[in-house]
């Protein structure tokens, strides 16, 4: 099950823009991209 960035940053306490700085500096990465909009990883519980 994928999970959409905001969803994620729910989950785990962290904001969507922090994510999205992560994701620009390499240090975490989408799994994969519905739409060039948005972002997707997986849930691992």
């Amino acid at each position: 099950m994928l999970l959409r960035v905001g969803e994620l940053a729910k989950k785990s306490g962290l904001t969507v823009r922090t994510l999205h700085h992560y994701d620009a500096i390499g240090l975490l990465t989408p799994s994969a991209r519905a739409d060039p909009r948005t972002r997707c990883r997986p849930n691992r519980n």
